[in-house]
């Protein structure tokens, strides 16, 4: 979980199964995505905002 004032860079990519533009934060988030990209059981990457 993120801080919610987090002051580190974030990472921003268009990805075809998410509908908004998809903010990482570190390379494991960014590696996960791709992941979830690829994967033939994934549909759609939601986002959930606070």
């Amino acid at each position: 979980m993120r801080k919610k004032n987090f002051k580190g860079r974030c990472e921003k990519r268009v990805i075809g199964k998410c509908a908004e533009v998809c903010r990482t934060y570190d390379a494991i988030q960014y590696a996960y995505a791709d992941l979830l990209q690829a994967s033939d059981e994934v549909v759609v990457i939601a986002s959930d905002k606070m």
